[in-house]
């Protein structure tokens, strides 16, 4: 026994999440099954696979699929439930019947995510209604089975093991900023060897995504602020900054797709990078408890980056290169100073979140 505990602890640990989740959805699951039994709900299965589909990781995004699949299911069995009368009436075939409801169902839900349970509805109000149910009633039922599925994975997700969005938002924004801190590193030790956007590449990629599932957890966030489930620190301001932060990476990196070729711009933009850098991951800690980030420090590096700049051109140096090379350095320098700006603001950003708390 002692073994076997040995072994299963470190499972726990690594998939401590998982469990919980696990452990949420079968707790929910149990639950509406004892409510379909108690109440002798008609086709109470549903209620059950409800609860099964619309069961995420966090709160908002629980919330966030009730609420669509309620929605879609409302719009289908409204559908569904007039498709079974006209067909009655009319004495219409059903495969024409059916045919003419999925094809509208469908293209009400083709470009609006929260009907993507409408046309599933619709199709099991007409080849599965109940025998001795008017439509109405049936449409009634699918409904309620939908809401009391969609009311306990809700009530599981915010009652056991709770993970709110806020968490995981803060948790893929710390992974975004760890990727743009490896993007500057990259960069900055680029500087005489070029090659710049092929080294980052992957880590490109990988940031592009992460950004992706932050601004997925974030509404999620949204959501659960607005519901009063849960807090969101922080706005759609912190992901636009992030996004212009990555185009000035982006653009600082084609600059330097060929070696710096003005020498003596080298050691000033290597300085400037590491003084960004530093100042992100400070900035990045500082969400976790840290110390602010100095303020002071990335001030001096730009400004001595800017006096560097400000020598080439009095010292005329700028006249004597190839015009490429000109382009090339006039480049950088304006992505520093792109750079310098939109880390500063999403310094901002992140302070407010901050003091929010």
């Amino acid at each position: 026994m002692t073994d076997l505990r040995a072994r299963i602890a470190p499972l726990f640990k690594v998939r401590r999440n998982d469990v919980r989740h696990a452990i949420r959805v079968s707790a929910a699951c149990g639950a509406t099954f004892a409510f379909m039994r108690l109440f002798n709900i008609p086709g109470g299965q549903w209620a059950v696979f409800t609860t099964v589909i619309i069961m995420q990781g966090t709160v908002g995004s629980t919330l966030n699929q009730a609420v669509e699949r309620l929605i879609g299911t409302m719009v289908g069995a409204i559908a569904g439930s007039v498709a079974v009368y006209a067909q009655e009436k009319s004495g219409a075939d059903a495969a024409l019947v059916l045919v003419i409801l999925v094809a509208l169902v469908a293209f009400m839900a083709a470009s609006r995510p929260a009907l993507r349970a409408a046309p599933l509805t619709a199709v099991i109000m007409l080849v599965s209604h109940p025998v001795g149910m008017t439509p109405a009633a049936a449409a009634i039922f699918r409904i309620g089975e939908i809401f009391l599925g969609g009311i306990v994975g809700v009530a599981a997700t915010l009652l056991i093991f709770p993970t709110h969005a806020h968490t995981a938002v803060m948790t893929r924004l710390n992974s975004v900023l760890v990727q743009m801190e490896a993007i500057l590193a990259s960069h900055a030790a680029r500087l005489t060897l070029g090659a710049a956007d092929e080294s980052a590449m992957d880590i490109y990629i990988t940031n592009r995504a992460s950004l992706a599932t932050l601004q997925i957890a974030m509404a999620d966030a949204a959501r659960e602020s607005a519901s009063r489930l849960g807090t969101n620190r922080h706005t759609e301001a912190t992901p636009r900054a992030i996004w212009r932060l990555r185009n000035d990476l982006v653009s600082l990196g084609r600059t330097l797709n060929q070696p710096l070729a003005v020498e003596s711009m080298v050691t000033p933009g290597q300085t400037v990078l590491k003084a960004y850098g530093l100042f992100l991951a400070c900035s990045r800690a500082n969400l976790s408890g840290g110390p602010r980030p100095d303020r002071v420090a990335a001030n001096k590096a730009h400004a001595d980056f800017q006096r560097a700049v400000e020598l080439l051109r009095a010292q005329g140096v700028m006249r004597g290169i190839p015009f490429d090379d000109l382009a090339q350095t006039f480049a950088f320098v304006f992505a520093i100073e792109a750079l310098y700006t939109n880390l500063s603001d999403l310094a901002d950003r992140l302070q407010e979140a901050q003091e929010d708390r």
